[in-house]
């Protein structure tokens, strides 16, 4: 396993979740995480999951990533399309988001 100080793979930190359910999600996050060799490509990825959770956040009144909808996704879309943002950085995004998403729910 590869490790990096600055490494922190908690974005499910919410109060909105009990304490069992933030580790769970923590550990499916950091096992999914850590599959990538590249610590810049962790980062980044990392980085995307943290904004996409802030995102939906501020948007529903109570945020539990095992209920991520459809909708959620569109919206930070079009959000981020509204930012100064490349297309590549905004696919990339997506393509964080879609990648742990696809490993969360097997």
């Amino acid at each position: 396993m590869v490790t990096n100080n600055n490494f922190q793979p908690t974005p499910f930190q919410t109060s909105s979740l009990s304490s069992e359910h933030v580790l769970q999600w923590q550990k499916v996050f950091t096992s999914w995480l850590m599959n990538y060799n590249s610590g810049n490509m962790r980062r980044v990825y990392q980085r995307a999951i943290r904004d996409f959770v802030d995102f939906v956040e501020e948007r529903v009144d109570v945020f539990d990533p095992a209920k991520v909808k459809q909708w959620m996704v569109i919206t930070w879309k079009e959000s981020l399309k509204q930012t100064r943002l490349s297309q590549a950085t905004i696919n990339q995004k997506l393509s964080a988001v879609s990648a742990f998403y696809t490993v969360a729910v097997e």
